[in-house]
């Protein structure tokens, strides 16, 4: 009787037992195409000369696949070789790679590039609670002021605080009204009113894929007379 080498039983089964992707072509917004595809756990990849597991995002192990004779392997751990993160938005059907760590903040200062209406003010004497911070010099001059501002880099998140300064002596003053845009689509990220004196703090914003962002400030009557800051901005 012919012995059975359970090993290759086990990798012919893998196989036969084909993984089949489903790959929606949203372009037709109709059609779907079926592919069979072939788990592939005895192909090595090496880095440096290091053997490289692959992982999913809860620890479990992937491997390759062989599709019309080209070897395909997981972007998340690919990735994670390479020193990016990935970050899915099953929403857009989007992978976000970014050589930038989730954990890293840098100042907006550093990445963003000021423009009209967005100056950076290195006057922090009323502020001591915070290090640096951008000016709203605009609205002084104009109802309404829409600044681009391009990002050196990819980025998930901005935090920062919001507040307006009162210059003069004043019967009443319409709040300042802050929207942040994603420059690129037209999307509206946040919004929000400050009145004179006030500080609307700890502001977090999601800017996954943003890579121009607008700063949209509307004044009122008053507004010459007062002056609006985003105050220790970070992105992440």
């Amino acid at each position: 009787m012919k012995k059975t080498n359970k090993k290759l039983t086990t990798k012919r089964s893998i196989v036969i037992i084909a993984t089949v992707l489903t790959l929606a072509l949203t372009a037709t917004g109709a059609l779907s195409l079926r592919i069979q595809v072939t788990l592939s756990p005895d192909v090595t990849v090496t880095l440096n000369g290091v053997k490289q597991d692959f992982m999913d995002a809860n620890g479990n192990a992937v491997y390759p696949i062989l599709y019309e004779g080209t070897t395909y392997l997981p972007v998340r751990a690919v990735a994670g070789l390479t020193g990016y993160d990935v970050k899915w938005d099953g929403e857009t059907k989007t992978v976000y790679l970014s050589n930038i760590p989730s954990n890293y903040n840098a100042k907006l200062t550093d990445v963003g590039a000021p423009s009209y209406g967005v100056t950076v003010t290195t006057d922090m004497a009323a502020f001591p609670n915070h290090n640096f911070g951008f000016e709203l010099t605009g609205f002084n001059r104009a109802y309404r002021v829409d600044s681009d501002m391009p990002l050196t880099g990819t980025y998930r998140t901005i935090t920062f605080d919001f507040t307006m300064i009162q210059l003069a002596e004043a019967d009443r003053f319409d709040p300042l009204k802050l929207c942040l845009i994603n420059a690129d689509t037209g999307a509206l990220l946040w919004e929000s009113y400050c009145g004179p004196g006030q500080i609307i703090e700890d502001v977090t914003v999601d800017i996954g894929g943003v890579t121009t962002m607008r700063w949209s400030f509307t004044g009122g009557a008053m507004q010459n007379q007062a002056v609006g800051y985003i105050l220790n901005p970070y992105v992440s």
